[in-house]
């Protein structure tokens, strides 16, 4: 009986020992693991009689060639995807509209560099040069624009008909960029930051009026570039009819100082700006006015309260430029044009009042 079970545990090892680095191939390189191993499991229970030859000859051979065969197949080359901005800001790594679709490619198992490589183009704020850079980008080319804001998406939707492209902006309906969120035709889709500007644009006031309820004139800062941006995303709610708006328009960057100087000449007691991706650039000069003059600033991003502001409120940006990447992720798997709806991004506000140490709010005279 002894000597029965010691030749028991000699076979059992010596089998163990032949499939083991056989089962750890099949593994690796994702074959079907379940049919060998029944055949394991059948070798060790002495259900079934195999010697090294007979295995050799037949599945073992078959199994040893499966890396020769994958270390055959040439490496697949890395999509190229296209990142274009109006401000240079915009487009630096570090910024949570660049980072964040990075990201959310990161999460779905793409790596840079293996799976894809990024190039970025800025205009510095020049929207006059984005049509030479987006076709720059379409002759490399790449096999998907991303872009952010009304300019950039314009710039890309002349450049090109046939490659996708992938955007985030406040309103892509109301713009023409698509023809609706559940089906936008053509070659654009992307993330909406909201439905609408009036919504957030009434917001922005009714915030500020419980802030500072004596305040009456509010300073408006937008790009006279993009439409979506008009003051009448800010309607007369009648609650809040004894506010005037005063409105003030930059271009590029350079224009900001001349704008800021006529707010101060309107004396406004309050400011606000429109969140297009020309003016968030400017975060840090507009702050420092803000500060400057004592006046409570309500801004569309949460990077205007790190660098000083008062308060912000409206979409996570990171978190709906990340969904985009799940657009990108059907495009390179071919999925048709009739499943890139236009998602709504990440709604959550966000929204930070005046600190313990922040000085009080002191509306300017005439209030």
């Amino acid at each position: 009986m002894r000597l029965f079970s010691r030749c028991r545990q000699k076979r059992v090892g010596y089998y163990t020992n032949l499939m083991t680095p056989c089962l750890i191939l099949i593994d690796r390189f994702r074959t079907s693991a379940s049919h060998w191993t029944k055949i394991a499991t059948d070798v060790l229970l002495g259900r079934v009689q195999l010697n090294r030859r007979t295995f050799l000859a037949g599945g073992g051979a078959a199994l040893l060639a499966v890396p020769l065969a994958a270390e055959a197949q040439p490496a697949r080359k890395p999509v190229r995807l296209g990142r274009l901005s109006l401000t240079q800001v915009d487009a630096q790594p570090g910024r949570a509209s660049t980072d964040a679709i990075v990201d959310g490619l990161r999460e779905l198992g793409y790596a840079e560099g293996r799976d894809f490589v990024l190039e970025r183009r800025d205009a510095g704020g020049n929207a006059d040069r984005l049509p030479e850079l987006t076709l720059g980008l379409v002759r490399l080319p790449v096999d998907v624009l991303l872009v952010t804001g009304v300019t950039a998406t314009a710039a890309a939707r002349r450049a090109t008909g046939t490659i996708p492209i992938v955007c985030m902006m406040g309103d892509p309906v109301s713009q023409g960029f698509v023809e609706s969120l559940a089906h936008p035709g053509g070659n654009i889709t992307g993330v909406t930051l909201n439905s609408g500007g009036t919504d957030i644009g009434g917001k922005f006031l009714q915030l500020l009026r419980e802030i500072a309820p004596r305040v009456s004139r509010v300073g408006f800062l937008r790009s006279a570039i993009n439409p979506s941006t008009a003051p009448s995303t800010f309607p007369p709610v009648a609650s809040l009819s004894r506010i005037r708006l005063v409105t003030v328009e930059i271009r590029d960057p350079s224009g900001l100082d001349q704008a800021l100087d006529a707010l101060v000449r309107a004396k406004v007691q309050a400011l606000t700006s429109d969140g297009d991706p020309l003016t968030d650039a400017q975060f840090g000069r507009i702050v420092e006015f803000a500060l400057k003059h004592r006046l409570p600033g309500m801004y569309p991003r949460r990077q205007f309260v790190e660098a000083g502001g008062l308060m912000t409120y409206g979409p996570n940006v990171y978190e709906t430029w990340k969904h985009a990447a799940g657009h990108v992720d059907k495009i390179l798997k071919g999925a048709s044009r009739a499943a890139h709806e236009v998602r709504t991004g990440h709604q959550p506000q966000d929204r930070q009042g005046a600190r313990a140490d922040d000085p009080a709010v002191t509306p300017p005279a005439g209030g």
